[in-house]
């Protein structure tokens, strides 16, 4: 993820190319200072002042956001600023998939509604299956 961000062209802050990739070059700047400077830190303040820019969250950069809705924003963001450029799918190839729903039923002997498989009520009935549901998602959310 670091090797293809820091590969991405986004020019700088200053030029007309990155004018609207400020968020991705402030990334950037962090994630090369990070890889290759002489000190272990770097001070994260403009990267900072750039999600507040870029990103809508319910509150200031400054102040403690959810951590889902700060992941979906910044993701986004990053999306959008990768388009049209060699990286444009390293997001969906690092942290995305597809979610698949799958419904299934089962006849009713009687001849009734059909009933949810795992709902059987003892008769032997033919197995229905609708069309799988395949959603695409660039992160899961998992509950803990």
């Amino acid at each position: 993820l670091r090797e293809g961000l820091l590969a991405a062209p986004a020019g700088n802050e200053a030029s007309e190319e990155g004018a609207g990739k400020v968020l991705l070059w402030q990334l950037q700047r962090v994630l090369h200072f990070l890889r290759g400077g002489v000190q272990r830190f770097t001070d994260p303040m403009d990267l900072v002042e750039a999600c507040a820019g870029q990103l809508r969250l319910a509150h200031d950069v400054h102040l403690q956001n959810d951590a889902q809705e700060f992941v979906d924003q910044l993701l986004g963001a990053l999306e959008s600023q990768l388009k049209g450029t060699s990286q444009e799918n390293l997001l969906r190839l690092c942290f995305g998939g597809v979610l698949c729903h799958q419904c299934f039923a089962r006849a009713s002997p009687s001849g009734g509604a059909p009933q949810l498989a795992g709902q059987d009520r003892g008769g032997a009935g033919a197995v229905l299956r609708r069309p799988d549901v395949d959603e695409p998602f660039l992160f899961l959310e998992l509950a803990v």
